[in-house]
């Protein structure tokens, strides 16, 4: 077993700005950590590491699938009702315009 090699700021800086947004192990690449290592140390520093972006997010109703083929439909010249009336009824209209003016990634 190596010895251990303290965290510099600038690692504890991309692991605050990248958590929630990158997986752990993206992390720990960057870094150039192991994932476990980039876990413990975000645990000492009370960061989430918790990814809540597109499908993952908790209330997320729409995969990231659905919502590029949304975008790509609306890119074709189809309307937002077009889109919400063939395929997406399911959602309500204004979400599917929110994703058509990429106000919104995450779907709630």
């Amino acid at each position: 077993m190596g010895a251990y090699i303290p965290y510099t700021e600038e690692e504890e800086r991309i692991i605050k700005e990248f958590a929630g947004v990158k997986s752990t192990e993206e992390i720990g690449l960057m870094i150039g950590r192991c994932r476990i290592g980039v876990l413990k140390k975000a645990q000492r520093m009370g960061v989430s590491l918790r990814v809540h972006i597109g499908e993952n997010h908790f209330g997320a109703i729409l995969s990231d699938l659905q919502v590029e083929m949304i975008r790509t439909l609306s890119e074709a010249g189809f309307r937002g009702c077009e889109i919400h009336r063939a395929a997406f009824d399911h959602v309500a209209d204004d979400t599917i315009y929110s994703i058509i003016s990429f106000w919104k990634r995450r779907i709630r």
